[in-house]
């Protein structure tokens, strides 16, 4: 505004007016005696621009712009990853990246690495890593369009971790109530390094009736801890749990598998036979001792009389 001048009108009582053809590509608006122009983002195409300068009079002056905007072909936006992201040995580990363009279709874009065990998945936004050996590495990430691409570098913790969870919880399927009876609890370490004093809890109904230690559990290696308790006589069934490694004292590659149940039923108590088992056992004594001495005293009686000497005869 300080390059207009009227002869009867004070510079900042000019009344500025402006017509856009295309607001779509560009905005115009008139700022601390300034007139500016404003990009749309990602926008392009021209735009005629009519600056209308008008006095108190009503006389006006006008002036049109062109503003040209140059179509540019963006170059892929992908996110930066994290410092480090740490990852298990010998599991499959997801990472998930962003990705954007906005002046192409997703389903041109394509995102590969530089090592053959990270791998991309385009609908699910993850790269797919089974890293071969512990330690640390980077993998280099290209994101493209048709034209350009752009590259970011994932560093990788690969760690050595071990993997417990409960295989299997054995305890008969039916337990007479008030019954002594044993829970086997055995537990699996999956991962790939040694395991050492792995602890592992039983419960019943929430309340806990045992506890066990492995003293050591090599990879793939299957251990197991025995639990007792007595059956209640007022429930009908419970829920026995295990869980190895409460206190998560052990890295491990998941920490949510470490729990398993088992549903057992309580059956009726067993009755008590062994007084009626004990007089039945000496009444049937008590016969057979009869049978066998009879038995004995024919046999003797017989065996007597075949070994017995003739009868001595008087000869005449």
């Amino acid at each position: 505004m300080s390059r207009c001048s009227d002869d009867r009108t004070d510079v900042n009582n000019l009344v500025v007016q402006f017509e856009n053809s295309n607001p779509d590509v560009v905005e115009v608006d008139l700022t601390e005696g300034q007139v500016r122009i404003k990009l749309v983002p990602e926008a392009s195409g021209v735009a005629l621009i009519t600056t209308t300068i008008t006095d108190s009079a009503g006389n006006y002056w006008r002036e049109i712009s062109t503003i040209t905007v140059a179509n540019v072909d963006d170059e892929p936006t992908l996110d930066e990853f994290p410092a480090v992201v740490p990852v298990e040995h010998g599991y499959v580990h997801e990472v998930p990246f962003a990705l954007s363009d906005s002046d192409s279709f997703i389903q041109d874009l394509t995102v590969t690495t530089n090592r053959s065990w990270a791998t991309v998945d385009m609908d699910e936004r993850v790269i797919i890593v089974d890293a071969p050996s512990p330690g640390f590495t980077s993998v280099l990430v290209t994101a493209c369009d048709e034209t350009s691409c752009a590259e970011r570098v994932l560093d990788l913790e690969v760690r050595a971790l071990a993997e417990l969870f409960i295989e299997e919880i054995r305890v008969d399927d039916t337990i007479p109530a008030g019954e002594i009876f044993e829970v086997k609890v055995f537990v699996r370490n999956s991962g790939t390094v040694t395991a050492s004093l792995v602890s592992v809890r039983c419960t019943a109904d929430g309340k806990s009736f045992g506890m066990g230690v492995i003293q050591m559990l090599n990879p793939g290696q299957l251990g197991s801890v025995t639990c007792d308790m007595q059956a209640p006589e007022d429930d009908d069934s419970l829920l026995i749990e295990a869980e190895v490694d409460r206190g998560t004292s052990i890295d491990e590659v998941n920490e949510t598998n470490n729990l398993n149940s088992v549903v057992v039923a309580i059956g009726a108590p067993l009755e008590d036979t062994t007084s009626a088992g004990n007089d039945d056992s000496f009444e049937i004594g008590q016969m057979t001792v009869y049978i066998i001495t009879g038995g004995v005293l024919l046999l003797i009686l017989t065996v007597f009389g075949m070994l017995a000497p003739a009868k001595i005869r008087k000869l005449e």
